[in-house]
């Protein structure tokens, strides 16, 4: 989750045993509380007022219903009575007895009210153990006949129309009856005889009646000729060994969804196919499920959990746990009216969810993998993003949804983007690199040959830097695959210099700067025997400038250009025992260090002095701003912080020109990658789950947010807006054969600078576009 989100809630007694029913209405904020102590109460959750109660003179409740149109509210007492209120007076109209069948039912004792249900005129009401439903006329309170059935009932099902009834019966069997005369018009049974009907399904769009029995078995049959119904199809379901407990139609009738204590089942009611499937794992149970409202989503509970799970059914990732303070969740109940969810814990607290926020949480793309790096495009309308696996997604900023996947041989290792982001050069473990078209997710073209231990694209766009470790480097032309030079010498992190005229990296003890169009090593800083170099970064508005430090705990500023010194600043000794990270501002006139403890350390290039200023917490990453104005960094809370559940860490940006913090957000996910926009100050986390946050920074004296979320998505969450619909992904995958081979180079590594580089024999001519020109 982006942001928190508290449900409101609302302690109805002390513990849920006591709670026998709860209807969501009409209102969106008014439920009707049936309890074990015969008074039903109606409460508006938000205000949390009793806005009026029934007293049932003691009786027993045993179920609550209210017509489709709220006039009348029906409860069924222990007496084996149904009152019937006027819902809005709540005045009793009318007290009727449900007799029992004279055929049989419950021998040597007394048969409770099994079962009832209402339609648009009329109450049913059944028994324990009998074969009968009594029909009760809701507006004058009279019985009117009994429907008989061949065996004991167990669920009964009115048409939307109101007019026909489906019985459900033990041996998987069903009647139906016609509401306004009492007739019989149809028995029919299924194959899976062995069990009882649990739910009867109407299906009114398509004229299709659903029997589901209680292992979960589905027998289909076409209702448009109800006087002699057809089977359609049988689902069989049996051997899961797992009982029933919760069954639903989506909205617009095209999925079943059917939660047993050990799985999950979609049924696709065109193809009347099992779609999804969700299977607990051997400790678990479910207590409750249903689908979310546009159908993509399944929200659910556990046995002795006090979360709210939700898993995307086309992938089966788990995209939110919503946490419930009061206590194990026991019922799951979904309002019809509204986009409303009710929970009831144990501690016997009513919790209602929005569903549009749950479902606007479940719309949220994941790669289901932790995000390792990720780039923003020079427009900073896409974000690429890399996590471990064969695939670099492409992520549309504004919309927060994954639009294209690029799919590689082997896992990919490295990412570089053209400024403008409609090139993406990429390299895997098989030994191959490839230049993608992001617009149209084509594989332009393909080179094998060659590990790239990284990759790097001049600042114009034109040429590429694939470092090996093993073999000869190459610069190349982006646009044509030509090489423009080799480079035989070992690059650790190395950098183009904003001119395009070198590339600067470490080698052992040196700091080297090759020139991008002839390979060899123009300017080197070599350390004396047995120092080394720890860190460096270029300086954006200096570009023949470099700052580094040394083993030595010395900050050094050198020029490319000429290959002197400076400036040189000295650390305090064990100054850096941890180093963490080192930034350096546009300017080059402040570098921040950090060394993953609680200070950041600000220092002064030009006075030398070092000013320590205290953080959040445990800094876990930090990045400068592109103007140098701006410290953003993420920290971990104080283990005594616990006022927040659900908090692993906190997005912090600092304004480095007094210290002091301009805003902070609350992260309720584990971050696992950091990166900044270069014009808008965007800042984009991933996340261990495989999401991405986007959050932008307002420096400004009124905003009443100094963070706030960027993405449209976070944003629809924090506003309860409908979520916009998810485009299409497109999966593109790489090309199979390679338009060019690298063959091994037979140059040797010199020690020695500078080198002068022999061309391998790989004509100027090397296209790898064409494939006629493989080199073998």
């Amino acid at each position: 989750m982006d942001v928190t989100y508290s449900p409101e809630r609302l302690p109805l007694c002390s513990s849920y045993m006591q709670i026998v029913e709860i209807l969501p209405t009409l209102a969106p904020n008014i439920v009707l509380v049936a309890l074990e102590d015969g008074s039903v109460s109606t409460w508006d959750v938000e205000s949390r007022q009793l806005q009026r109660q029934i007293d049932t003179a003691k009786s027993v409740v045993l179920g609550i219903r209210l017509t489709t149109d709220e006039k009348y509210l029906v409860v069924a007492t222990t007496k084996n009575t149904l009152l019937i209120y006027d819902n809005h007076k709540s005045c009793l109209l009318s007290e009727v007895e449900i007799k029992g069948s004279k055929h049989g039912g419950v021998t040597g004792g007394v048969a409770f009210i099994n079962g009832f249900t209402l339609s648009t005129h009329h109450a049913l009401a059944w028994l324990e153990a009998s074969k009968d439903v009594n029909v009760i006329d809701l507006l004058y309170g009279w019985p009117l006949y009994q429907f008989h059935c061949w065996y004991e009932v167990t669920c009964v099902q009115c048409s939307p129309d109101g007019m026909y009834a489906f019985c459900g019966q033990y041996l998987n069997t069903a009647s139906i009856f016609h509401l306004g005369n009492g007739d019989k018009l149809a028995t029919v049974t299924s194959e899976f005889s062995g069990g009882f009907v649990k739910s009867i399904l109407v299906l009114d769009t398509l004229h299709q009646m659903v029997m589901v029995d209680n292992e979960g078995s589905l027998s289909v049959w076409n209702t448009k000729e109800i006087t002699n119904p057809r089977l359609m199809e049988d689902y069989d379901c049996r051997g899961d060994d797992s009982e029933v407990v919760g069954i639903e139609l989506s909205e617009d009738q095209r999925s079943i969804l059917i939660c047993k204590a050990r799985s999950i089942e979609v049924l696709d009611t065109k193809v009347w196919k099992m779609v999804e499937k969700f299977k607990a794992k051997r400790t678990e149970r479910f207590v409750a499920a249903v689908l979310s409202k546009n159908g993509q989503s399944i929200v659910a509970s556990m046995e002795n959990t006090s979360s709210i799970f939700v898993w995307r059914r086309d992938s089966g990732q788990c995209m939110a746990s919503l946490i419930e303070i009061s206590g194990a969740i026991v019922k799951l109940i979904k309002s019809a009216h509204h986009n409303l969810l009710l929970s009831v814990a144990s501690s016997g607290v009513l919790s209602v969810w929005d569903i549009d926020i749950i479902t606007a949480m479940s719309n949220i793309d994941k790669t289901g993998k932790k995000i390792q790096t990720l780039q923003l495009t020079g427009r900073e309308d896409y974000v690429f993003t890399m996590d471990g696996s064969e695939a670099v997604h492409k992520w549309n900023f504004s919309t927060g949804f994954i639009e294209t996947v690029f799919k590689h041989e082997g896992i990919v290792e490295n990412c570089v983007l053209t400024s403008s982001g409609d090139l993406m050069v990429t390299s895997d473990d098989k030994s191959s690199q490839y230049i993608w078209q992001t617009n149209t997710g084509e594989n332009i073209f393909r080179i094998n040959g060659q590990r790239i231990s990284q990759l790097l694209i001049t600042h114009n766009d034109q040429f590429v830097v694939s470092l090996c470790e093993q073999n000869a480097s190459r610069v190349w032309r982006l646009g044509t695959g030509h090489k423009v030079c080799n480079i035989l010498v070992t690059l650790q992190n190395a950098l183009v210099t904003t001119a395009n005229t070198f590339l600067v990296g470490t080698s052992k003890n040196k700091l080297l700067a090759v020139s991008l169009w002839s390979g060899s090593v123009s300017k080197k800083f070599v350390c004396d025997d047995g120092i080394t170099i720890v860190n460096f970064k270029l300086i954006p508005d200096c570009p023949d400038c470099v700052v580094f430090i040394t083993s030595t705990e010395t900050v050094f500023i050198w020029s490319v250009a000429d290959e002197s010194v400076c400036r040189r600043v000295q650390l305090p000794t064990n100054f850096l025992k941890n180093l963490e990270d080192f930034q350096i501002s546009p300017n080059g006139k402040l570098g921040i260090v950090s060394k993953g403890d609680e200070n950041i350390n600000v220092l002064d290039l030009h006075s030398g002095k070092l000013r320590l200023v205290h953080a959040a917490g445990i800094i876990w990453r930090q990045k400068l701003s592109r103007d140098g104005r701006y410290l953003v960094y993420i920290c971990f809370r104080n283990c005594d912080e616990d006022d927040d559940a659900g908090v692993v860490s906190n997005l912090i940006v600092m304004r480095l020109a007094d210290g002091k913090s301009i805003g902070t957000c609350s992260l309720y996910k584990t971050p696992t990658s950091l990166s900044l926009s270069q014009r808008a100050l965007n800042i984009i986390i991933g996340f261990e789950d495989g999401s991405i946050g986007t959050y932008t920074v307002v420096d400004r004296v009124d905003a009443a947010l100094k963070i706030k979320i960027a993405t449209s998505n976070s944003r629809q969450i924090v506003n309860n807006a409908s979520q916009k619909v998810r485009p299409k992904c497109g999966n593109h995958s790489f090309k199979t054969v390679a338009d060019c081979i690298w063959r091994e180079s037979t140059e040797v590594f010199s020690r020695d600078s500078p080198i002068n580089v022999s061309d391998s024999g790989e004509g100027e001519s090397t296209t790898p576009t064409k494939k006629t020109e493989l080199l073998q």
